[in-house]
């Protein structure tokens, strides 16, 4: 477990894909798809945010702090992530999608271990060479500079990520890690994998 670390679940989108159905509280298997991916993060983090800009009753069920985004609108997952750096009390904050239940057990130390090997302050997922930015190791002393980025009109969150010359942790192995459920027909895909227990890994 990372005591310096707070990790966070976004849920903050609009899932225009999906009707605008809130993804992470979709039943999958008889259970909201965001109750597994608290249930794969919990044992890595000293504690859990949920980023979330509407059924806050619903997140605020399992017991962790749900925050809005650091602003009014649907700004991306930038908005989640400034939010939780103002809110967390820890030095880091992990973050992971509502929509990824197969998180790997090892995400959080593998992530850390990267980033403090390169005397780092920000690190990111990695498959086949490409960024995951919306799996990242963030340290909270990134939020001023955060908050410009985004008062100056940007959005795009790899470009941000970029711009902080991460590390990198190349999780091309960890089976579906990254799959996330952006349509009904990927819902269904979804289902089918959560019955398979060779897909979480």
């Amino acid at each position: 477990m990372l005591t310096n670390t707070t990790g966070v679940i976004l849920a903050g989108g609009k899932s225009s894909r999906m009707g605008e159905k809130d993804k992470g509280l979709t039943d999958i298997a008889g259970n909201p798809l965001v109750a597994y991916v608290i249930r794969r993060m919990e044992p890595q983090v000293n504690s859990i945010l949920i980023s979330a800009n509407r059924n806050s009753t619903e997140y605020g069920k399992y017991g962790y702090a749900v925050i809005k985004d650091a602003t009014d609108e649907f700004y991306g997952p930038l908005s989640g992530l400034l939010s939780a750096m103002q809110h967390a009390d820890t030095e880091y904050i992990l973050t992971a999608p509502c929509d990824s239940p197969f998180l790997p057990l090892d995400y959080a130390q593998r992530m850390y271990t990267a980033l403090t090997d390169n005397s780092n302050k920000i690190c990111v997922a990695q498959e086949e060479g490409l960024i995951q930015p919306v799996f990242a190791l963030v340290s909270c002393s990134f939020a001023s500079s955060l908050q410009d980025y985004l008062e100056q009109g940007h959005r795009k969150a790899a470009d941000w990520i970029l711009k902080q010359e991460p590390s990198t942790v190349n999780f091309s192995s960890c089976g579906n890690m990254f799959f996330n459920m952006n349509t009904p027909e990927d819902k269904l895909q979804l289902e089918q994998m959560m019955s398979n227990p060779d897909h979480a890994n």
